[in-house]
């Protein structure tokens, strides 16, 4: 940080804003694009998806396919309807409304239809039908289950039939489909034609039922009318006979009498008078007082016979009140009979050709394709869901991965400016250092060239000796090593590479193919000269002092006097001197190296460099006291980052192709 801090202001502008604080986790790093973070763990990603897709196509293929039948019955407003069975009407103009088709739907749904059919074609003896077995006996080979039962195979074939059936409204029509799923195609179509069967002719008995109930009730009120009608004419009849209220031609006798003897009390009355006029013109003669005597007789008689009709008359008219009565009542009950009557003859049409109120307007056929599973809908939900599973965990191992991915977490994980990002080359034959010399215009050269030129802007130059490290092994810094000391030596400039990593250096088999004999050990250890120890560079006029194998006590061959003594001689016939040591974290050889140089770089692997292990061999560094230029990420990827290490967008890709 304190090397961060103590740049000057022109290489601020060059490394962008210092960050406040040297930091071993990601947490004030620059938040990473999503894309990125994705392509990250895009080998991860690849196969999680690949891997679920492909057990899913497994289980997917193997799946028993279910073919679906479907009937449909179509509701029917135009058939006779009883609302009451004591009330038998025909309603033809009805009108079906929401609730009475969602009844008929839960009817095709109820448990006695699904047992009927279940019994009619012996479903419960059928294996698809059959009680599953949750454990089985190999997972508990000690556990014994008792066989089912006759009434269990009942209940489990019909828990199973009402689980694969489906009936199905839109809610805007009265058609009702009566959908099953079956393995058999054949078996699927004949349980939905025999189930949409069963409920029309369950509707058709009900029918039955209800015309032979209001039959039957029509009868009886029938029959009990007519009695009652006898009864109520008897009734008036005998009243009749108890008063003497016969009619004749509608005039009841007494009044007939009555009328009678008024006429001949009238014909008296006048005879009196006659027979009265009579005997005063004759002077009162005896022959005359007696006519006139009878006449009177006769007409007091008369009077007396009228008074009394009178008053027989009177009784007759209460009687006649109650007989009245009698007869309406004889007329209600007769007029209610002829009611029922003309009912009973219509309902005595309907017998026989009743139909029900629905019909099975398209039965169900044998399907052709199952309808379980959709297999390439199944997969593809499935490989979306595996992606973003997939996806979500990549998401999570970038939120929680300790290691630097980009320029921008590589600073803020070490504090030191990021000089340069090196692509990660592809191809088992390719090589970075030989790159910058037989490929010059790559994006593996122009990264070299941009990490000398960022070495270059720094006070005072590129360090004359300068020393590569990295903080754990396997991070590429003896390749980059190489590359950066062949770029400068195609500069027409004096360089000398020497390898210091004296415990497992690989310089010499990268760049001659194979190890020498006599190399840095041995000018360390004062057996040969620089001289006689420096190799040419098989491509380029670079100068290499490699290192041998299997050296001994490498430390005491690192004293600060013979290291120093190594590094002024070959300052004195080059331009720069470019060390390559031993990893930072794992020995100590390095921190002997970076003490006795100008300048040091860290090298960090993309990916793949812990940042609690960049941290420490930073630390490891400054108490060392050695000089740090900055560091290198390396094996990045080429499609996010240009060589300074920053996103490289669509049209500078383009470019640097050119």
């Amino acid at each position: 940080m304190a090397l961060r801090q103590n740049l000057p202001d022109h290489m601020q502008s060059v490394y962008g804003p210092r960050p406040q604080d040297a930091v071993s986790g990601k947490d004030e790093a620059i938040p990473e694009n999503l894309l990125q973070a994705l392509w990250r763990y895009r080998g991860f990603l690849t196969v999680w998806t690949m891997v679920l897709v492909v057990l899913a196509a497994v289980i997917i293929f193997t799946l028993q396919p279910r073919y679906r039948a479907v009937a449909l019955v179509a509701l029917d407003t135009r058939q006779l309807r009883f609302t009451e069975v004591s009330a038998a009407v025909s309603n033809p103009g009805a009108q079906i409304d929401s609730s009475f088709v969602r009844s008929e739907v839960q009817i095709l749904e109820s448990d006695a239809i699904a047992r009927q059919v279940v019994t009619d074609l012996h479903l419960d003896q059928k294996r698809d039908f059959a009680a599953i077995q949750w454990i089985p006996t190999w997972f508990l080979p000690w556990y014994n289950p008792q066989p089912p039962t006759a009434r269990e195979h009942f209940e489990a074939a019909v828990n199973t039939y009402r689980h694969n059936l489906a009936i199905v409204n839109d809610g805007h029509s009265y058609v009702i489909s009566v959908e099953y799923d079956a393995a058999d195609p054949a078996l699927a179509a004949l349980i939905a034609n025999h189930h949409a069967a069963v409920y029309i002719e369950r509707q058709r008995v009900a029918k039955d039922r209800a015309l032979s109930t209001a039959t039957s009730w029509v009868d009886r009120e029938v029959a009990t009318l007519a009695e009652r009608l006898r009864d109520s004419e008897r009734a008036v009849q005998a009243y009749r006979e108890d008063h003497q209220l016969y009619l004749i031609k509608g005039t009841s006798l007494i009044e007939q009498q009555l009328g009678e003897v008024t006429a001949e009390l009238g014909r008296a009355r006048i005879e009196v008078a006659t027979w009265e006029a009579r005997s005063q013109q004759a002077g009162g003669g005896f022959g005359f007082l007696s006519e006139v005597e009878i006449a009177k007789l006769r007409e007091a008689n008369l009077q007396r016979d009228a008074v009394s009709l009178e008053g027989q008359l009177a009784t007759t008219e209460r009687a006649q009140d109650d007989i009245r009565s009698l007869e309406r009542q004889v007329g209600a009950v007769s007029s209610l009979y002829e009611s029922l009557l003309a009912r009973q003859k219509q309902i005595a049409t309907q017998i026989g050709i009743q139909q029900p109120d629905a019909q099975v307007v398209s039965p169900a056929v044998e399907p052709l394709r199952p309808s379980f599973p959709h297999k390439a809908t199944l997969l593809a939900v499935v490989g979306m869901v595996a992606f973003s599973s997939g996806s979500g965990i990549s998401l999570w191992l970038n939120r929680r991965r300790t290691s630097v991915g980009s320029l921008a977490e590589a600073e803020a994980s070490t504090g030191l400016p990021v000089l340069a990002a090196l692509p990660r080359l592809k191809g088992r034959h390719s090589s970075l250092p030989d790159q910058v010399v037989l490929r010059p215009h790559s994006a593996t050269a122009e990264a070299i060239r941009t990490l000398r030129s960022a070495l270059a802007f720094q006070a005072g130059g590129t360090p004359r000796t300068l020393a590569v490290t990295s903080a754990l092994p396997s991070e590429g810094k003896t390749s980059l090593t190489l590359a950066l000391a062949r770029s400068l030596a195609a500069s027409g400039l004096q360089v000398i590479l020497i390898d210091f990593d004296l415990r497992r250096g690989r310089l010499a088999q990268l760049a001659f193919g194979h190890p020498v004999e006599q190399g840095t050990a041995a000018v360390l250890a004062g057996q040969i000269s620089l001289s006689q120890a420096v190799r040419e560079d098989r491509l380029s006029s670079l100068h290499i002092l490699a290192s041998e194998l299997a050296v001994k006590a490498p430390q005491d061959l690192l004293e600060p006097g013979r290291l120093q003594s190594l590094l002024a001689t070959a300052r004195e016939h080059h331009d720069y001197v470019i060390v390559d040591t031993p990893p930072v974290g794992a020995v100590s050889d390095a921190l002997l190296v970076t003490r006795a140089v100008d300048g040091t770089l860290l090298v960090l692997r993309a990916d793949s460099t812990p940042s609690s292990a960049v941290a420490a061999a930073i630390k490891m560094m400054g108490m060392a006291g050695g000089p740090i230029s900055g560091a290198v990420l390396n094996f990045s990827d080429p499609r996010r980052m240009n060589p300074a290490g920053y996103p490289m967008h669509r049209e500078v890709r383009s470019y640097a192709r050119s």
